[in-house]
C-alpha cells in the first residue's frame, strides 16, 4: 500500500491521491499503444477468429473432377447416336431391334426396355424397318401432347368385345375352322396398316356395339386412308376396364385371311390384341362407322336371322325370345349366295326351354324388338297355343293380332291366361341377306 493510504470512517481502506494517479497513467499508456497499433492487431485478431473452412470428402472431388469428362463424351455420342437413329448416316434403314427372346425363350421383360406413355407400363418394341431413309424413328415420332392424349378415355358404357362378323344374333364364321389371320409389323409408334392397298381386299365391314350392327363396306378406298393414319404404341389390354363403342371392321383379303381391327379411342384392338394407339386416328374411324351407320345406304350384314326380344308395354323389361326354324340366304366375302336351312321344334315341345311364362298381366300388348337395321320387312303370321294343351302338337292354334310396320316397330295382342306364341317373319334378300324366321315364347297375359 502507499504510505498515505488510510483507513475510512466506515472501516474500509480507502485508496490516497497517489494510487489514483498512477493508475489513470497506465490507462492512457495502454490506451496509446492500443491505439497505434490498433490496425494490426484488429487484423490479426479477426485471422484468428475467422472459420475455417473443411477440405470436401475426396469422393465429392472425384465427382466434380469426373463431371466436365462425362459431359464432353456425352457431346461426342450424342450426334452420332442421333444420326444412326434417323437413317441419316448413308440411307440405310433404320436400325432394327430384334427381340432375343423370340430366339432364346427368355421373357420380353429382359431383354427390350420398356416404356410408359400415359401412366401405362408397355412392353418390348422394335423399330420398323420400312422406314424411310431421313424418316424419324417411331418412338421419336410421337410427341408429349399424343402420348398423352392416349392416355385418357371416358367412361360410358361397358367395353365391347371384339366380335368379327356381329349381325344381331351371332358371330359369323364360328363354324369350321377358322380363318387365316394377317401379320402385320406393330412396331411401337409405328403405322402397321401404312403399306395396306385396296387391291389386297376382297371385302370389309364394320360392326357398331352399341347399337350391335354390322354394315358392309363398299368403297373400302376412305376406309383405307384412315387406316393407314393409323399408330400402334405398346401393348395394352386394360381396355377392357373402360366404356365406351367399339367399332369393329373385319377385312377379308384375297387369299382368304382375315384381320379385326377395333377402334376404342384410344385403344386399338387387332385380332384380340390391345394396343395404345395415337387418339385422332380411333376418333376418325369411330366417326366413319357411325356415319356410315347414319347414312341408311349401307347394307346390314345379316349371315343368320337376327335376335327378337319381346317386352311388355308396361314392364319395359326385354326378354329373349326362342329361335326357331329358318330359311335363310347370306353372301360370302367373295360375292357369292349360301343358304341355310334350319328345322325347329313344335312350340309345344318346347316347355322345358320356354318355362317359366312372361308375367304380363296388366299388358294388353306385346313389342316385338329387333336389332337396329334388322327389322323385318313382314310379319307373316302370328299364332298361339293355350298352355293347357303343352306336350299336344296336334292341338289347334289361334291367330294373334299384328300391329305397326317394319320403320315403326311391330306389337302383337296379348290373349288373356297362359299362351305360347309363335312369330313368322320375312326379311327381303335384295341386298343378298334375308329369309323367313320363326321365334317362340311363352306369356302369361290378362285374365
Amino acid at each position: 500500500m502507499y504510505k498515505d493510504d488510510y483507513i475510512s470512517a466506515f472501516g474500509k481502506l480507502a485508496p490516497s491521491e497517489a494510487w489514483k494517479a498512477e493508475t489513470l497513467a497506465k490507462m492512457r499508456a495502454l490506451e496509446k499503444r492500443r491505439e497505434d497499433g490498433r490496425a494490426g492487431l484488429d487484423g490479426v485478431l479477426a485471422a484468428d477468429r475467422a472459420p475455417q473452412k473443411r477440405p470436401a470428402p475426396f469422393a465429392v472431388r472425384l465427382r466434380r473432377a469426373a463431371l466436365p469428362v462425362a459431359a464432353a463424351a456425352m457431346l461426342a455420342i450424342l450426334p452420332l447416336t442421333t444420326l444412326r437413329g434417323c437413317g441419316a448416316s448413308s440411307g440405310a434403314p433404320m436400325l432394327q431391334m430384334e427381340n432375343a427372346a423370340m430366339d432364346s425363350g427368355a421373357p420380353a421383360a429382359d431383354t427390350a426396355p420398356r416404356d410408359t406413355v400415359g401412366g401405362t407400363e408397355y412392353g418390348t418394341y422394335r423399330a420398323s424397318a420400312e422406314a424411310p431413309s431421313g424418316e424419324a424413328a417411331p418412338r421419336d415420332a410421337v410427341t408429349n401432347e399424343e402420348a398423352r392424349a392416349a392416355g385418357s378415355a371416358p367412361n360410358m358404357a361397358p367395353a365391347p368385345a371384339p366380335q368379327a362378323g356381329r349381325d344381331g344374333n351371332a358371330d359369323a364364321n364360328i363354324e369350321g375352322n377358322p380363318p387365316a389371320r394377317k401379320e402385320f409389323d406393330l412396331a411401337w409408334g409405328g403405322r402397321p396398316f401404312r403399306g395396306l392397298e385396296a387391291s389386297a381386299l376382297q371385302a370389309a365391314s364394320v360392326s357398331l356395339t352399341p347399337p350391335d350392327i354390322t354394315l358392309e363396306i363398299e368403297d373400302t378406298q376412305e376406309l383405307l386412308g384412315l387406316l393407314q393414319d393409323v399408330v400402334v404404341y405398346g401393348r395394352d389390354d386394360s381396355y377392357t376396364e373402360y366404356s365406351g363403342q367399339g367399332a369393329t371392321f373385319l377385312l377379308t383379303f384375297a387369299d382368304g385371311a382375315q384381320t379385326q381391327i377395333m377402334a376404342y379411342d384410344p385403344f386399338l384392338v387387332i385380332d384380340g390384341a390391345g394396343y395404345r394407339a395415337k387418339a385422332a386416328p380411333c376418333k376418325a374411324l369411330s366417326r366413319y362407322a357411325n356415319a356410315l351407320l347414319e347414312s341408311g345406304e349401307a347394307v346390314t350384314v345379316l349371315s343368320r336371322p337376327p335376335v327378337l326380344s319381346v317386352m311388355g308395354t308396361l314392364d319395359e323389361v326385354c326378354h329373349s325370345a326362342l329361335q326357331g326354324g329358318y330359311s335363310w340366304q347370306s353372301k360370302n366375302a367373295d360375292g357369292t349366295l349360301a343358304n341355310a336351312e334350319a328345322d325347329g321344334a313344335h312350340p309345344l315341345a318346347c316347355k322345358a326351354q320356354l318355362s317359366p311364362a312372361l308375367e304380363m298381366t296388366y299388358d294388353l300388348t306385346l313389342n316385338l324388338i329387333f336389332p337396329e337395321g334388322a327389322a323385318p320387312d313382314e310379319i307373316v303370321h302370328v299364332r298361339c297355343w293355350s298352355d293347357a294343351d303343352w306336350g299336344s302338337t296336334a292341338a289347334k292354334s289361334e291367330t294373334v293380332r299384328v300391329f305397326g310396320s317394319a320403320a315403326e316397330g311391330y306389337a302383337i295382342e296379348l290373349k288373356p291366361g297362359g299362351h305360347v306364341y309363335e312369330v313368322t317373319a320375312r326379311w327381303d334378300a335384295a341386298d343378298g341377306y334375308g329369309g323367313t324366321a320363326s321365334y317362340v315364347f311363352y306369356v302369361k297375359g290378362i285374365d
